[in-house]
């Protein structure tokens, strides 16, 4: 790979960063670095959410299709972003428990 691929560069196309606030493969902190970079975009952590924002919650996959219909980060409904909620923790394939109930005994007839 040619090294001027690792190389930081500066760009004003319209860009939307997003990051999941507890993404271990890229945490926010480098979109903030590329928020320094890119001068005409707009960088949001999202609460509760690891790495893949867009595919794992409606509110986040809204803005990123507005930012993608309007080609700017202007005016976008990101309001929603604030009330995103920590997904449930998944005990298995099937994924989160829905009653409450994994991990409780059943009581003896």
């Amino acid at each position: 790979m040619d090294p001027k691929f690792y190389e930081p560069f500066a760009s004003d196309v319209p860009a939307l960063i997003l990051s999941g606030e507890a993404d271990p493969v890229t945490p926010p902190s480098w979109g903030e670095q590329i928020a320094k970079q890119w001068k005409n975009s707009r960088h949001h952590v999202v609460t509760g959410i690891g790495h893949g924002t867009v595919e794992t919650n409606g509110c986040v996959n809204r803005v990123a299709t507005e930012f993608f219909k309007k080609a700017s980060h202007q005016d976008l409904p990101t309001a929603c972003l604030a009330r995103v909620k920590r997904p449930p923790f998944f005990l298995g394939p099937a994924g989160p428990d829905p009653g409450g109930k994994a991990g409780k005994e059943e009581a003896e007839p």
